[in-house]
């Protein structure tokens, strides 16, 4: 059959593929082609593999009702096919009141590190084009749709976009891609914290949009070849979850507003709205809000089945009281004063609008209908209206044929988001500017509006905004409050049939098992549930339409998967199946107690096996002084004490050592299980015995800080070993000069490096290079914390040793109270009470751990911008910033069925073999944030329950911290992501969307 082809049209004019998951060959499913017509796919909307399925784009080219060109009508189909992703080279989303920074020169750019000096449309390495592919032919193999991508790397990623397809009739079908959105930074790490709403630096997702076209190739004798004179466009975007529910107002009738628009402009007061219908007109709006009811809460309580608007009922069918709860037009700005006064949500609809969320009082984040929907909602409530019955098809062949192209392109495009487009779903409000569209041709894209420019406005990834948008945003494509199909199962067999409806009244949130954003109370987060949502979109469930035996139809979730696999808040096993790291000791630390007879200094390598327990013995003390500052509850008044933060210039003491050690040829060791003190312990070489205990710091355990400390009386024989006999270096045989290597100098703790006293009148670090230098740097040991009296403990002194400081705590006139915290705790206990607390305390001993190897290579690293970075970056970050952090934040957590306080172990943390310590490090602090990522838990109305929001506000500082750190194998930080949000000026970054506030 051969039909002029003088006038060839594809359509539908703008088709909409959507993104799923599957990889299936029959993975895919035809979107809608019957207006108010969606049957749900064979199988539902997901494969026997859970995977979502993608909608596909089916093209046809129709003459003006002719009929159709395609294989059976005798002709050959050749098309061309061009989709493009813009997103990540567009500008930052600054909300549709900002609409006129999009011009040249505007630097709020997306990814403004790359090519930053270009337009837009040429920062080619942000931009995949799949290019111009064709395909012919029936039946024919996938052509892949893709293109490169560079983001900030010097190497392109490949991003599959789609596929073009034909079927039996010669007919195109575009699939979109696979929902796939993740970050090209680094390889091993996709899906790193999303820190803005719209906007993720080096993320790239696969929808898309472009331009379809077609040459007509009649078989031999049907005339010569055409090409189609107008190009079809194509989006590709992401899953509409909720089958047969419509939004208020689709891109149908946004673009049909448009093209109205142009006919009032020319008409001017000569318009009219033309015939108004109800089947056609009236009733597919009306029905809207009780159909959205099965998605929303808010629309449930004002239109469900049990609500007072539920239009359902034939009552209020027939009331024309309607007209006056409706928004007025945003887009006639006769209504501008009063949408002001409507901007609330006693009216219609209850929706976000184009200038950010619903604000009681401003009209422009309230969603208004079109001008065209209201216009004829006034005709409809004056009367003036038919009622003639459409005939519902549920075949696309049974529509007449001069109704098909009509049909196909409104089933395409009401299945949408044309209300609110902040930014949109399908397009953005690029839909609302005139430049979009060619009006001489119905529904029909301009052709100066190039590929990927329909698409280029929206979130980026399209997951991040899909989360946000709660409660007042598109609960037709991303559903908000659902009944969940075992729900519906209990009550459709326990209630009358036809009271079905009414008794599905238990909700629940559709994107439940996400994890939670906090970002409403603590602005500076990372947005979690919008990471969450980019890795687990596809297991979120379809509502789909169930049997009523009612007025109403009921719509239920189903094919819901699970999302983190039961393991709630926590990737930590929730039982007890697999133990916790245990901890690893050596023995403990053995000295021979000296006496008036022996001295313990026989030979070179006796005194360097001395100098390293001498060092060990300091740091079996740093923990104890650590341990009871962390337990304080540092009073305001006492916030700058220096009194209260002593232990710390213990390190000095050890520094020395390790610097009289290396001096004679020794290497100083801190993490080594035989070296590392745990918990409680007799101090080595004392006498009489001293435990040594991890406890909190009340007056009474203050006094162990002073009998560690405590002097002795001038001339007195020692009563412990401590420091005092390495004094007796002096007494060596042989040429004592002999033993020291000044070329080891480089390798030791210099005065002003490291931890030093803070004040300017007492010792700090000493380097050693001869006798003298040696016999200096032991006595400082000596009589600034456990020596006989000497220039340190000056009563006018800045600064005094520790046992004036421990002294002064305990008699002087100070008082704080402590925290219960437990006695000499271990990491591996906190297992069978939290497994949160033992995530976080195996993390500061993985810090500590790390602060010592950090110490240790400083004594093997000569070079000064190295040795300058361990010091200011590690040891300095470590101490400020994590250790104390952590500390205060376990003391603060309640453990054990006695409410006692968590603390930190001190632990010795066992690094493995094929990864930096540093990595290690970081990954322990990534595990102990993801224990405190809550699951979404919400209450009635979609507000978030902060629950942990609190305790990530303190850790996720502490995470930036070390992901800063100085990685002591390479000497440079490790490229990790972002925990901290950074503001583009001029953006709208956080908040835009945020938790919706209920009234």
């Amino acid at each position: 059959m051969a039909f002029p082809l003088d006038n060839v049209r594809i359509y539908p004019p703008i088709g909409i593929a959507r993104v799923g998951n599957s990889t299936q060959e029959d993975g895919w499913f035809y979107g809608p082609e019957i207006p108010g017509y969606f049957e749900e796919p064979t199988g539902g909307f997901k494969d026997d593999d859970s995977a979502v399925k993608r909608q596909g784009y089916a093209l046809g080219q129709n003459g003006e009702v002719l009929g159709e060109l395609n294989k059976s009508t005798g002709y050959h189909l050749v098309w061309n096919v061009q989709i493009v992703n813009k997103k990540a080279s567009w500008y930052a989303f600054m909300g549709r009141s900002q609409e006129g920074a999009f011009q040249p020169g505007y630097t709020t750019l997306r990814n403004p590190t790359v090519q930053p000096n270009l337009p837009p449309d040429q920062r080619t390495k942000l931009i995949v084009d799949s290019g111009v592919q064709t395909i012919t032919g029936s039946n024919a193999p996938p052509v892949t749709l893709a293109g490169d991508f560079y983001g900030s790397k010097t190497s392109p990623t490949s991003i599959y976009l789609g596929e073009a397809r034909t079927d039996e009739e010669g007919r195109l079908v575009v699939l979109a891609g696979h929902g796939s959105s993740r970050s090209i930074a680094k390889e091993d790490e996709p899906y790193p914290y999303i820190m803005n709403d719209f906007d993720s630096p080096d993320w790239i997702d696969d929808t898309s949009d472009g331009w379809v076209s077609v040459t007509i190739k009649p078989y031999p004798g049907n005339g010569s070849s055409v090409e189609a004179p107008v190009k079809a466009r194509v989006i590709g975007t992401t899953p509409k979850f909720a089958n047969g529910i419509y939004a208020p107002t689709s891109l149908y009738d946004v673009i049909e507003e448009m093209y109205e628009r142009e006919k009032r402009a020319a008409l001017g007061k000569q318009y009219n709205v033309g015939e108004v219908d109800w089947f056609k007109h009236i009733w597919p709006l009306l029905q809207r809000p009780p159909l959205l009811s099965w998605v929303n809460i808010q629309a449930n309580g004002g239109h469900g089945p049990n609500g007072p608007g539920n239009f359902f009922d034939e009552g209020w069918q027939k009331s024309k009281g309607v007209l006056g709860r409706m928004r007025l037009p945003e887009s006639n700005s006769k209504y501008d004063q009063a949408r002001t006064g409507q901007a609330y949500p006693y009216f219609m609809p209850w929706l976000s609008g184009d200038n950010g969320r619903t604000t009681a009082g401003d009209p422009s984040t309230f969603a208004s209908i079109t001008e065209l929907q209201y216009d004829r909602l006034v005709q409809w409530s004056k009367g003036n209206f038919s009622k003639v019955p459409v005939k519902q098809y549920t075949r696309f062949e049974d529509i007449p044929l001069q109704d098909q192209p009509a049909a196909v392109t409104k089933a395409a495009l009401e299945a949408t988001i044309g209300a609110p487009l902040y930014p949109g779903i399908e397009m953005s409000w690029n839909a609302e500017l005139k430049e979009t569209y060619q009006f001489l041709i119905p529904f029909t894209i301009n052709e100066d509006v190039k590929p990927g420019d329909l698409t280029k406005f929206l979130s980026l990834p399209w997951q991040s905004d899909f989360y946000m948008c709660r409660s007042y945003w598109w609960p037709s494509a991303r559903p908000d409050s659902v009944v969940t199909e075992d729900t519906y199962k209990i009550v459709s067999q326990s209630v009358v049939k036809s009271n079905i409806a009414q008794k599905l009244t238990d909700r629940v949130p559709w994107e439940r098992g996400l994890h939670e954003n906090y970002t409403d109370v603590f602005p500076d987060q990372p947005l979690f549930a919008n990471t969450d949502m980019a890795k687990n979109w596809h297991k979120l469930g379809f509502i789909v339409q169930r049997p009523s035996y009612g007025p109403e139809p009921i719509f239920v979730e189903t094919q819901r998967g699970i999302i983190h696999r039961g393991e709630k808040a926590i990737p930590l096993p929730s039982d007890d199946s697999k133990a916790p790291r245990l901890p690893k000791r050596g023995g403990p630390l053995v000295l021979p107690t000296p006496d008036s007879h022996n001295q313990p200094i026989q030979t070179v390598e006796s005194l360097r096996t001395h100098l390293q327990t001498a060092m060990s013995i300091e740091l079996a003390t740093i923990p104890l002084y650590l341990f009871g500052m962390y337990s304080i509850k540092i009073p305001d008044q006492y916030a700058n004490d220096p009194r209260y933060y002593d232990p710390i210039i213990a390190a000095i003491r050890g520094y020395l050592a390790g610097n009289v050690l290396r001096a004679v040829g020794g290497i100083p060791k801190l993490y080594d299980p035989n070296y590392m003190p745990y918990y409680p312990m007799l101090m080595p070489g004392r006498v009489p015995k001293l435990w040594l205990q991890l406890r909190k710091a009340n007056n009474a355990n203050l006094q162990t800080f002073i009998d560690v400390e405590t002097r002795e009386k001038s001339g007195a024989k020692p009563e412990s070993m401590n420091m005092k006999p390495l004094v007796s270096l002096k007494f060596l045989a042989g040429t004592v000069e002999d033993l020291f290597q000044p070329d080891k100098a480089k390798y030791q703790f210099s005065p002003g490096l490291g931890y030093q006293s803070r004040n300017r009148d007492t010792g700090g670090s000493i380097i050693v290079t001869d006798l003298e230098s040696a016999l200096n740097a032991l006595t400082l040991i000596v009589v600034q914390g456990e020596g006989s009296p000497g220039p340190y403990d000056d009563p006018d002194k800045l600064e005094h040793d520790h046992f004036d400081v421990f002294s002064d705590l305990k008699d002087g006139d100070a008082s704080w109270d402590v925290y219960p915290v437990v006695e000499n705790p271990v990491t591996s206990d906190y297992w069978k009470y939290d497994k949160r607390i033992y995530q976080v305390s195996l993390t500061f001993d993985a810090v500590y751990c790390f602060l010592l190897r950090t110490i240790e290579t400083l004594w093997n690293v000569d070079e000064d911008d190295d040795r300058h970075k361990l010091i200011l970056e590690n040891m300095y970050g470590i101490m400020m910033g994590v250790l104390t952090p952590l500390a205060k934040f376990l003391v603060s957590q309640p453990i054990g069925p006695s409410n006692q306080r968590a603390a930190p172990c001190f632990g010795y943390y066992e690094f493995k073999d094929g990864e930096t310590e540093l990595k290690q490090v970081q990954d322990e602090m990534q595990a102990t944030i993801n224990t405190y990522l809550k699951i979404t838990a919400e209450t009635q109305d979609q507000v978030a329950v902060h629950d942990y929001g609190p305790m990530l506000e303190t850790l996720l500082p502490i995470q930036t911290t070390i992901n800063d750190l100085i990685d002591i194998q390479t000497f440079e930080k490790r490229d990790v992501a972002r925990t901290k949000n950074v503001k583009l000026a001029g953006a709208e970054s956080r908040g835009a969307k945020g938790f919706a506030q209920g009234s």
